[in-house]
């Protein structure tokens, strides 16, 4: 006869009943909200458009602005005869030093107690737009500016060490010139050789200058040799 299965208490039923009338633990992602806006995909900004580069103006493109002399555009001051032909200070006094002055072009006498400067050509050619000789410098320039460019500002320029005065042979372009000078030997010289090297300085540069003197003096004597009867 077979054996009946043993009756649960009911403390059993009880406990058996409730684990499985309560829930498990829920597995289910959450689904994204619809609501939830995409993110904006970055729209790249149109490329600017190329700028062409500004042509350098010559003596050939605008002759009306050049020397009548040595047709080449005049350097800071601008004189003119009364017919408003121009022409660079240097043209203008060599013209002047003539025994009758006049302009080349037209030949109009000129009044060298009276002279006129064209103001209005110094500014046009101020303005010109010009490159900078030191390659590879791209640097955007006007004749009015190349001065001071090639002066203080350009880094392509040729410059020498700092300490050149005590000795360093040193030269290169003026991007490169603190970090030489930064190891530069010459910076760590003691003071008596310092003043040693100044001092030679000095008396060379003296030398040459009285060496300039006693030509130009030569030169006086033999030019009043020659004015004399």
């Amino acid at each position: 006869m077979d054996a009946k299965p043993a009756k649960k208490s009911k403390k059993q039923r009880t406990s058996g009943a409730g684990s499985s009338s309560s829930p498990g633990p829920s597995t289910a992602t959450p689904a994204a909200s619809a609501t939830t806006p995409a993110a904006a995909t970055p729209v790249a900004a149109p490329p600017l458009p190329a700028v062409p580069a500004q042509p350098v103006a010559t003596e050939e493109s605008l002759p009306h602005l050049a020397c009548t002399v040595c047709l080449s555009f005049p350097e800071k001051d601008i004189l003119q005869c009364n017919s408003g032909h121009i022409m660079c200070r240097q043209c203008y006094d060599r013209v002047c030093a003539e025994e009758r002055p006049q302009c080349p072009t037209c030949r109009d006498v000129l009044d060298i107690s009276k002279v006129v400067r064209n103001t209005l050509a110094e500014q046009t050619i101020a303005l010109l737009p010009v490159a900078c000789p030191n390659e590879p410098c791209a640097a955007a320039l006007t004749r009015g500016t190349l001065d001071k460019h090639l002066k203080d500002q350009c880094g392509f320029r040729p410059v020498c060490c700092k300490y050149a005065l005590l000795g360093c042979k040193w030269g290169g372009i003026a991007s490169g010139r603190a970090t030489h000078e930064d190891a530069c030997k010459r910076a760590d010289m003691p003071g008596w050789k310092l003043l040693e090297k100044v001092k030679a300085k000095q008396e060379a540069e003296k030398a040459e200058h009285h060496a300039a003197l006693a030509e130009a003096q030569k030169g006086q004597k033999v030019l009043h040799a020659l004015m004399e009867p």
